[in-house]
Order: C-alpha cells, then sequence, then structure tokens
C-alpha cells in the first residue's frame, strides 16, 4: 500500500488480514533497520520513557527558573522571514506569510505563544510539536487482500484488520494551511517502519480513550534538539536528572518536615526530681501539647522541676545538605547549559559578560 507504507498479509487458515512493515521501503532499499522498535506496533512506536516523571519533575523550581529564563531570552529576540533571493521579488508572499503568522489560529495567539510552547517542549521532553489544520480533508482509503492476493479498495464500513479506520482524515493534496496550534508532543507517537521512514503519528488523550487519533506526516511539524540513532525520538536533559533532580525534592521535603516537627529530638530533658510514671507521662503530654507542631517552632522551655536540657540538633552545614544540595542544583543546571554563577548572580561583572556570551552561545543559540 504505497499511500500509507504498511504490508497487509494473509494469516494462513484463518483468512485474517493483519499489518507487516515493509521490508523493502517504496523510497528506496534500505537494509539498516531501528535498533528499538517493536514488532508490528499498530498505533506508533513506544518512547520507553516515563514522560510523566519527567514533565513533573522538569516544572519543579530548579528546572522550571532555568526553562523560563531561557523561554523569556528567546521570546525577546527579533525573527523574520528571509527570502533566498532578492527581497523585492517576494515581498507581497513575505507580507502575506507573517501576516498569516501574527494571528495564526482562531484562538488569536500569537507566532511567538506558539514558540514558546515549542521550545518548552524541546526543553522538558524534547518533542515540540506544531499541528496544521488545513481547509479541506478526506478519509483515509481502506484496503483488503483480494482473492488474487492483490491488495483492492473497499468501502470503509466493510473494511476489517486494515490501517484506514473509520474517521480517519488526511488533508487533501491540494488543500491549503488555514491554522497552526503547539500542541503537547508527548502525547504523539510516531508510526515507523524498521528502516526508520515515517509513515503516521498518533496522538493519545483521555478525551479520546478507545482509540488514538491519527496524522499524516504532512499535518505535523515534530522539533527534536536532541535526535538519536536507533530510535525515532530524541532525549531531553530532564532524562537524565532524572535521579538529581529527585534528589533535590527528598532534600526540600525532608527540611519542610524537619522545620515542622524535627525530624530527631531538638533537644534532650532530663527529671531527676520526678521519680513516678504517672508524673512522666504529665510532662509528656504537656510537651506534646506545648512545643510540638509547626504554630509552637522555636518556643522556650520552661521547667520547675529541676530539668537539665541538652541540645541535639544539628544544622545544615553540620549535615552537609547545603554542598550536596548545590552540587546537584550545578549539574542540572550544566544539563541545561546554564551557567551555575550566572543562575544566582553572584559573579562579577567581567565575569557575568562572559557567562552570558557562553551562555547565548551554548545555550540560546542552538534552541
Amino acid at each position: 500500500i504505497p499511500q500509507l507504507g504498511y504490508g497487509i498479509f494473509q494469516s494462513g487458515k484463518t483468512g485474517g488480514v493483519g499489518l507487516s512493515s515493509l521490508v523493502e521501503s517504496r523510497i528506496g532499499p534500505n537494509k539498516a533497520v531501528l535498533t528499538e522498535w517493536w514488532i508490528n506496533p499498530l498505533y506508533g512506536q513506544p518512547r520507553l520513557v516515563d514522560l510523566r516523571t519527567v514533565k513533573q519533575l522538569s516544572r519543579h523550581g530548579v528546572g522550571s527558573m532555568a526553562i523560563d529564563k531561557i523561554l523569556d531570552i528567546i521570546g525577546a529576540e527579533k525573527w523574520g522571514i528571509i527570502p533566498r533571493r532578492e527581497k523585492g521579488e517576494h515581498q507581497d508572499h513575505i507580507d502575506f506569510i507573517l501576516e498569516f503568522l501574527h494571528k495564526p489560529n482562531r484562538n488569536n495567539e500569537s507566532f511567538d505563544s506558539i514558540l514558546r510552547k515549542i521550545l518548552r517542549g524541546i526543553l522538558e521532553t524534547d518533542d515540540g510539536t506544531i499541528v496544521k489544520v488545513f481547509d479541506e480533508y478526506e478519509e483515509v482509503p481502506a484496503y483488503s487482500l483480494g482473492n488474487a492476493g492483490t491488495y483492492e479498495t473497499v468501502p470503509q464500513e466493510n473494511a476489517i484488520g486494515v490501517y484506514g479506520y473509520p474517521r480517519d482524515t488526511i488533508p487533501k493534496k491540494d488543500a491549503q494551511l488555514i491554522e497552526l496550534f503547539a500542541e503537547d508532543g508527548s502525547s504523539f507517537l510516531k508510526a515507523v517502519d524498521m528502516h526508520q521512514y515515517l509513515l503516521r503519528f498518533w496522538q493519545y488523550s483521555f478525551i479520546i480513550p478507545r482509540k488514538p487519533i491519527s496524522f499524516a506526516p504532512r499535518e505535523i511539524c515534530y522539533f527534536m534538539q536532541q535526535p538519536r540513532s536507533g530510535s525515532p525520538y530524541g532525549i531531553s536533559p530532564f532524562e537524565s536528572c532524572v535521579d538529581w533532580l529527585s534528589y533535590i525534592i527528598k532534600a526540600s521535603k525532608y527540611n519542610e518536615r524537619f522545620y515542622d516537627n524535627g525530624s530527631y529530638p531538638a533537644f534532650q530533658i532530663d527529671f531527676p526530681n520526678v521519680k513516678t510514671q504517672a508524673d512522666i507521662e504529665s510532662w509528656a503530654e504537656w510537651y506534646r501539647k506545648n512545643y510540638m507542631g509547626v504554630e509552637k517552632s522555636y518556643q522556650a522551655l520552661v521547667t520547675n522541676a529541676g530539668a537539665t536540657i541538652t541540645p541535639l540538633t544539628f544544622s545544615n552545614t553540620e549535615l552537609q545538605n547545603l554542598e550536596s544540595q548545590k552540587w546537584y542544583l550545578q549539574l542540572v543546571l550544566t544539563k541545561l547549559k546554564f551557567p551555575y554563577n550566572l543562575f544566582l548572580e553572584n559573579a562579577g561583572r567581567a565575569q557575568s559578560g562572559q557567562l552570558w556570551a557562553a551562555f547565548r552561545a551554548q545555550g540560546i543559540k542552538p534552541l
């Protein structure tokens, strides 16, 4: 089926129709195959990454601050359309495109807003995605295996076990582009054959749980900053920072618990004049009521029973928690190519200028 890029095979005695990937692509003979590829994935190649966790960590304080800074810098950059030839020859076309990009969809979004969404997707999960909307669509043709072993077009309602499903539509050949939308790239899976030729996109959503939504390749602009061989997907900086960010978050939660109630006793109280079990339980109850809880922190302990108080608390400096958090923070920012000293704004003027230049060259220009 050259239109769809899939072959159909007949499964022996049952006569059922299934899907199989082409051994030789229509574009040309390509013997090399993907190393990360599932056999016959009907609705796109699985990504094999816990994207939900990656997104949650990327939107934590450390990652989000760096991403927001990068988006602010790029959002302030000017952009335009530069013709390959003399400007005067294509000025009408350029003006038409600029007018379209000024309000690229019916929601009156700006193109800058779409760019920020794409860049955030690239930085978080390396999958910035634009969906193109056209003015005319047609149903995907369904195919079945004929008696002579040939492929025959059949009506949608009679098609079984085929790639084209009812209500799957694709833009007509001469359809005009009328809108652009930035969408969640992590919800899109690529349907590729074993030779990495792109056949289709499938979008997964809880809104339509029964079957993902089909998109032809020309309907999607899919951006990756870190593509890799062996897989149709890239890898985001946060995929390699999961352990580091998890540590920083756990350290923050530990500090929250520490300041709420204390992870270990703040001090030891000895009552040499208290001899009975009832007296000890009475003091313990009084201590719980008066000195445990967020609203009772840092209060003085007053006693008239001859108590001796021995401090047991340790500072973050003594525990070296701050040093370890600082180290992992540096690693995360380095993955985002964001200078650590610039992040804290404690660099001198000369060093700050050098850091800004390096940041723009290494972190901003590639995006």
